[in-house]
């Protein structure tokens, strides 16, 4: 089964394209959030994630959507594996097997290592800058 997720980040963005294009590839189930501050629930992603069964596949437009969903994305990989399941990702046209997936989490980690490195050299910087003044 094909389980879709849409998300928005204002509701002044149009959902619908995202839910257009989920059913186009054949979703038949479709999740979707509406994240107007930060202090909005991700119930949509939740539930999909709650109901997700062993060798599904979920969709999503793009990793961002994830990224700016979870206070750890690794959660959302390491269900999808636990499980067996398959992410497709629309804007790229690409589906990562479950093994696959293995692969894009390390490397998902790697990539929050190095914001991380990268900002605390920066607030190094900005506190050294500011003690010079």
């Amino acid at each position: 089964m094909k389980i879709g997720y849409a998300m928005i980040r204002n509701s002044t963005d149009p959902i619908e394209d995202q839910i257009i294009s989920l059913k186009n590839i054949g979703c038949s189930l479709i999740y979707k959030d509406i994240r107007i501050n930060n202090d909005s629930g991700f119930l949509g992603l939740r539930d999909l994630l709650e109901n997700l069964k062993n060798g599904n596949t979920v969709a999503i437009e793009s990793l961002n959507i994830i990224g700016h969903n979870m206070e750890s994305p690794m959660g959302f990989f390491d269900i999808l594996i636990e499980k067996q399941c398959s992410l497709e990702l629309t804007n790229r046209k690409e589906t990562f097997l479950p093994d696959q997936l293995i692969q894009l989490k390390i490397m998902w980690e790697d990539l929050l290592k190095c914001r991380e490195k990268s900002k605390s050299r920066s607030v190094k910087k900005a506190l050294t800058n500011r003690s010079k003044d």
